[in-house]
């Protein structure tokens, strides 16, 4: 159970309600928050950050140190081993322990995303002088609103109220308000959903649709009386190697066009999710970055969703390549092979393109990532932060490691070195939604849909609001939970 090398929804569920972060980051609610640190100074120049630590307690009353926070700070951006998480510490260069309740971050160039990778779900903080290894023989240490009190294995885990907590509610009331939390384990995802329709729970773990069999149509009858919770957990996305004839724009923006969109989503996640995003949760499904969807159902971005493909036949004509004449392989790893099948039988049909899925394993993913071995790569693309920063940089940034199409943009770079520097939030909007239309206007890369899991709990419970991904920690607390 170390949360800095593992991403483990069995781990976050027992362990996060008894941890914190220095910062929180609850993307689904409020965004980046005081968490540990109460207060944070920031140098003139964005390299320096100073954080100023609260009265927490460990639950053997100890307290919270700046050396607790430092060592895993340092543990996950400069440990040994691959650590999941230490891209979102990649701008960290030196970290140091003022005194006991003092922390100094110092940065190797100015990071505006920096302070929300902080938060990411993994970037908890242990105590330094504690094993790790006591959390896997479940005799975790907690700083978080709740301690574990009984384990039994594929039963039950209870979590009592943490007596040492240090935080207090909006009203000054200490929190948690729970006395407790009670996690029972059901392996099977329909039997938890038919448990909470007769009110023997009052909250679910998050579930795929396809595998409940329930589609959204069918949700909104049989869970009417829940609340439902849709969050968005990566995206499918199809990458254009830029040589001929894909580095024909109009070519790329015909297949960006001309996929049925909604026919996808319901293939893909039941109906659940949305047909019109870019890489980013829009903000109909509580992101605070991505487009809006109905900015995107117009001309300038992805049209009607396939509906009228009139466009989409008419730029391939005005691009002057026979789409008949088109032959591609659609390469991607075997897991996602019948995603990518619908894909390439939609662009078939509806755009006389040909084109055929072609599955490999693993290392031939990472081969044709690393060489430019292939025409088209369907993908799978993970979204652990809703910064444009984090998600947009690594993939269209000129010459990045996984810029796997090779493409290149002075617009597009410009743009992104501006972002990674301006601090205040009305001007990265402003820049991170020309990013997102030039990025679209250029499809290197367009989104054909995206893996969704749905929640649900009672009415009874109040101030839970769900997750925007499976890396929104601060859900998985309940610190300011309370039962109606």
């Amino acid at each position: 159970m170390d949360l800095h090398y593992w991403r483990d929804q069995g781990a976050w569920t027992v362990l996060l309600p008894q941890m914190d972060w220095l910062v929180a980051n609850y993307q689904r609610r409020e965004g980046v928050t005081p968490d540990l640190a109460k207060a944070w100074d920031v140098s003139g120049d964005g390299t320096a950050y100073t954080f100023h630590l609260d009265s927490a307690l460990w639950s053997d009353g100890s307290p919270v140190t700046a050396e607790d926070v430092a060592s895993s700070l340092r543990r996950i951006a400069f440990g040994l081993g691959a650590r999941p998480y230490q891209s979102t510490l990649a701008s960290l260069d030196r970290v140091e322990s003022l005194d006991n309740i003092t922390v100094r971050l110092t940065l190797k160039r100015p990071d505006a995303s920096f302070i929300a990778g902080l938060g990411v779900i993994g970037n908890v903080i242990y105590p330094s002088g504690y094993s790790i290894q006591q959390y896997a023989e479940m005799k975790p240490l907690a700083s978080g609103p709740f301690v574990l009190s009984e384990f039994k294995p594929d039963y039950r885990i209870r979590l009592a109220k943490n007596n040492h907590y240090f935080k207090k509610g909006a009203a000054g009331r200490a929190l948690p308000y729970l006395d407790g939390v009670d996690l029972f384990v059901i392996p099977d995802p329909i039997t938890g959903y038919a448990a909470i329709r007769v009110g023997q729970f009052d909250l679910t773990y998050p579930a795929d649709p396809v595998a409940l069999s329930l589609t959204s149509a069918q949700a909104a009858e049989k869970l009417q009386d829940l609340t439902i919770s849709v969050a968005r957990e990566s995206a499918y996305t199809v990458t254009f190697m830029d040589r001929l004839p894909w580095s024909n724009d109009r070519v790329r923006k015909a297949i960006e066009i001309g996929m049925d969109r909604h026919a996808l989503v319901q293939e893909q996640s039941l109906g659940f999710g949305t047909a019109y995003s870019f890489l980013m949760p829009p903000k109909e499904l509580g992101g605070k970055w991505g487009l809006q969807q109905e900015e995107l159902m117009t001309p300038r971005g992805y049209g009607t969703g396939g509906t009228d493909i009139a466009p989409a036949l008419q730029l391939l004509k005005l691009s002057g390549v026979d789409a008949s004449a088109l032959h591609a392989a659609l390469k991607v790893r075997e897991g996602l092979a019948d995603m990518a099948t619908g894909v390439a039988d939609q662009l078939k049909k509806r755009l006389g393109i040909s084109m055929e899925a072609a599955p490999v394993d693993e290392e031939g993913v990472r081969a044709a990532q690393a060489t430019g071995d292939f025409d088209l790569l369907f993908d799978e693309v993970s979204l652990p932060l809703d910064d444009p920063s984090a998600a947009l940089d690594p993939v269209f940034r000129s010459r990045s490691p996984r810029n796997y199409g090779r493409w290149n943009d002075a617009e597009v770079d410009g743009l992104l070195d501006k972002l990674a520097v301006v601090r205040n939030a009305a001007e990265r909007r402003n820049l991170s939604e020309q990013l997102q239309w030039r990025l679209v206007d250029l499809a290197w890369t367009i989104e054909v849909g995206g893996r969704y899991t749905i929640q649900a709990w009672s009415p009874k419970v109040k101030g839970f609001a769900g997750r925007l991904n499976s890396q929104d920690g601060p859900a998985y607390r309940f610190e300011d939970v309370w039962l109606d």
